[in-house]
């Protein structure tokens, strides 16, 4: 589901038949029942080497071999989804199945959502950590962090069938926010959901004993109040359906506060913004959304917005709000 056009009409749900890639699904069909959008059931044969088994394809017995993996994949696709359909009460006219080859499963699933103008792509993760992760990466990293649409990842530890009662949405203090909340505010909607709308005022970014300043709270001695207040203007002012917020306004490391939050009030969907990072800039400070989905304890939705107009060509912002910048806003 673009932000910018509500709403979505086609929905990737890829899966590799495990738990995290069921649960996806199951929400990629709630999410359809509720836009009335089709959706697209992919799977990559990432493990088929098309330059290996090129020299026996021509073959009698390549053919042969490949006909019966292709029939597997389709069962076990088709099993798949009519599981999920018993689980959500689900309709299989508006689901296409796919198969895909090829050697790396994100690429494959980025250029298919390009190529058939997918609006929200949903996927199962297995939440990585330490050298694995470092070493071998992520599927679902890499597609949050270069999808040209907005992406759902889902944890092995979500419910089944999907619930949607609890909405996270952390939000910095910018116009770019705005189309995250939007897109909240649709889904609460939808799904008669109550939205938690949190800001993160995090720790000052630069040391500060010599001017006697310790903390950004004896900057700004009513940072908390002020940050409340333009919180509760954006909820009214953003585009989009009429609706009640709760107002949570914490402070620590960005990432860290988004996922205990969510864990304390056992949050059903986690919605927040990410500009899109790549190269080294994002190898050493990372992103917080994608943190945010390697320990979530729930779903995340990860909208895509633009970098801002004077961060183009830098990297694009990195969809935080440090503590600097949440001065700037709550004194302005």
């Amino acid at each position: 589901m673009t932000t910018r056009e509500l709403p979505c009409r086609r929905i990737l749900a890829a899966t590799d038949f495990s738990r995290p890639a069921g649960l996806a699904l199951a929400l990629a069909l709630n999410l359809a029942a509720r836009f009335d959008a089709e959706v697209h059931l992919v799977h990559v044969l990432s493990a088929y080497d098309p330059e290996l088994f090129g020299t026996v394809e021509t073959t009698q017995e390549g053919q042969r071999l490949r006909r019966r993996l292709n029939q597997e994949v389709a069962q076990r696709i088709e099993g798949r989804l009519q599981e999920a359909l018993a689980g959500v009460n689900g309709q299989a006219e508006r689901v296409r199945t796919v198969q895909l080859r090829s050697l790396k499963t994100a690429p494959a699933l980025l250029s298919y959502a390009k190529e058939h103008q997918i609006d929200l792509i949903v996927l199962g993760t297995h939440g990585r950590h330490g050298m694995k992760r470092l070493m071998l990466g992520s599927v679902a990293e890499e597609v949050v962090q270069r999808a040209p649409c907005d992406v759902l990842t889902v944890g092995g530890g979500a419910p089944s069938p999907p619930a949607m009662r609890r909405v996270l949405v952390p939000l910095d203090l910018s116009d770019a926010a705005r189309p995250t909340l939007r897109a909240a505010k649709e889904i609460a909607r939808r799904f008669e959901a109550r939205l938690h709308l949190l800001h993160v005022i995090e720790p000052l970014p630069f040391p500060v004993s010599i001017t006697g300043i310790v903390t950004i709270f004896d900057l700004v001695p009513d940072i908390r109040e002020k940050a409340r207040v333009q919180l509760k203007a954006l909820l009214e002012e953003a585009e989009g359906p009429p609706v009640e917020g709760i107002l949570r306004i914490e402070s620590g490391h960005a990432a860290t506060k988004i996922v205990e939050t969510a864990r304390d009030m056992k949050a059903d969907l986690i919605v927040l913004a990410t500009h899109g990072l790549t190269g080294v800039e994002h190898f050493c400070i990372g992103s917080v959304a994608e943190r945010v989905v390697r320990t979530a304890p729930c779903p995340v939705l990860v909208t895509r917005v633009p970098a801002l107009p004077n961060e183009k060509g830098k990297g694009g912002k990195r969809g935080r709000t440090s503590a600097h910048e949440t001065k700037a806003a709550v004194s302005s």
